[in-house]
């Protein structure tokens, strides 16, 4: 029996029967990381790192149709359509099965993260849009010029392995350039670059049109194509990389910035909480961060009066929070209390060892009892793990009265702020 006519023109179909399952498989090693709900600017990067399965069969598919015109080269050459149309009529295909996996990456990754109350990151979507054209066209060009039993396995292995080989070099514009990269963004308070964007669209949508142009004169030239018809491509895509290159220059090993403080939504009832739209799925959320910090602050301790949705804790006057929508109330106060960090940034040089290794353990034991009282537990049960030195200290405090627990946090809050101010010793 004869298979059917899509079946038999367009191979790429039986590609991603295979696929599909591996794009299941691929995820499911890749859940390394918390889902963050409703931002789909997460989402969409995170499915960037799946794109090795799609690119992979878009490259492959592609390389597959090449080799069917290749052996028609001859033909090709006095066909009454045009080149384009004949280029895009075999393209399309594989580039459009490429898309369609890379949309179920997004879907499967959107169950975990319950996507939906942010803006679409429209950038995000046209950069993988150009890696994808990308390895289209690169499969496309292989399949123009080395023979299928060679071209074909090639393609597969060139597309693993530049975005396996540039995700790993620590020369960090590379990195942007291939756009895997762009998976290590972002957290609530992060977007993504637009640099790291621009250098991996600029530099796909230049290499893959230089690939269709040698595939163009490869395909289209009864016998070998003079090296004049190739002077235009590899010139394109030597401009390209250099574009992109220079877009990428400046950034690191993370695709993630800074997200703009605009975009905050602040409650300034009292003891003002700001959490980005994305954070306030919760109405009881910022309620009950402002009960806890009202805790702290009827007890006497020494506490900003602005919480606000972050994690970098450079800022004395604010408490930055990573918050996570569906925290627990310890969840919550741990949250709370880890931005209480000032000994973890400090640099005191010139002081000894051991008053370091002091700050620091003061400064932990200081974080367990914010924790259990905003909390409302035991301070010795609150976030000190089994056997760490601040167990002693914790226990200690605990047979003080509240006045002096107080005092004793507030001169370890001190001494996380400033190299001047000494840790206070052991609770007595």
């Amino acid at each position: 029996m004869r298979l059917p006519s899509p079946l038999r023109r367009r191979p790429v179909l039986w590609l991603i029967v295979p696929a599909v399952p591996l794009l299941f498989i691929v995820n499911s090693a890749s859940l390394t990381t918390t889902p963050l709900p409703g931002y789909w600017t997460w989402t969409v990067a995170h499915s960037v790192l799946l794109i090795l399965v799609p690119a992979a069969v878009a490259a492959t598919g592609a390389a597959f149709e090449a080799s069917r015109l290749r052996k028609r080269r001859d033909e090709n050459a006095v066909n009454a359509r045009s080149t384009a149309v004949v280029l895009f009529d075999a393209l399309w295909p594989s580039y459009v099965a490429g898309l369609l996996i890379q949309l179920l990456a997004i879907v499967l990754v959107s169950t975990q993260a319950a996507g939906g109350a942010s803006g679409i990151p429209w950038g995000l979507l046209i950069a993988i849009a150009a890696i994808l054209a990308f390895h289209t066209s690169v499969g496309f060009l292989l399949g123009a010029l080395l023979r299928p039993v060679i071209a074909i396995p090639l393609a597969l292995a060139f597309s693993y392995s530049w975005l396996g080989f540039t995700g790993t070099v620590d020369w960090f514009p590379l990195r942007h350039l291939a756009g895997l990269v762009l998976e290590t963004c972002c957290f609530y308070d992060e977007a993504v670059s637009s640099w790291s964007i621009i250098a991996a669209t600029t530099f796909s949508v230049g290499v893959a049109s230089a690939c269709l142009a040698a595939s163009a004169a490869l395909l289209h030239s009864p016998g070998r194509p003079g090296t004049a018809r190739f002077i235009l491509p590899v010139g394109l895509a030597l401009a390209s990389s250099v574009l992109g290159l220079a877009a990428a220059s400046a950034l690191t090993s993370t695709a993630a910035v800074p997200r703009s403080p605009d975009e905050l939504v602040c409650d300034r009832n009292g003891i003002e909480v700001c959490l980005y739209p994305e954070q306030l799925g919760d109405a009881e959320t910022v309620e009950t961060m402002r009960a806890m910090m009202l805790r702290l602050e009827d007890l006497g301790v020494t506490a900003p009066d602005r919480v606000v949705a972050g994690r970098d804790g450079v800022n004395a006057d604010v408490l930055e929070v990573r918050y996570l929508p569906g925290m627990t109330t310890p969840e919550l106060a741990g949250s709370i209390a880890s931005s209480f960090r000032g000994d973890q940034l400090l640099n005191c040089s010139e002081e000894p060892v051991e008053e370091t290794i002091e700050r620091q353990q003061s400064g932990d034991t200081a974080r367990s009892w914010l924790t259990g009282t905003m909390a409302g537990q035991p301070i010795t049960q609150a976030g000190a793990a089994e056997g760490a030195p601040e167990g002693a200290y914790l226990s200690a405090l605990e047979r003080l009265s509240i006045e002096k627990q107080v005092q004793w946090i507030n001169a370890v809050l001190r001494s996380m702020d400033s190299c001047d101010s000494n840790p206070p010793g052991a609770p007595s």
